[in-house]
């Protein structure tokens, strides 16, 4: 029983990584369409 509860912490605690990981990817991507729009425009 408490192994199971660590392991679906653990798995919780890493799908929250993986999940800022994903913003900040997300982030980037935005911004680099964000600037290939203004350089198109020019």
């Amino acid at each position: 029983m408490i192994i199971t509860f660590f392991l679906l912490k653990n798995q919780l605690y890493g799908q929250k990584l993986f999940f800022k990981h994903l913003y900040k990817i997300g982030f980037v991507l935005i911004f680099c369409v964000k600037i290939l729009k203004y350089l198109f425009l020019i």
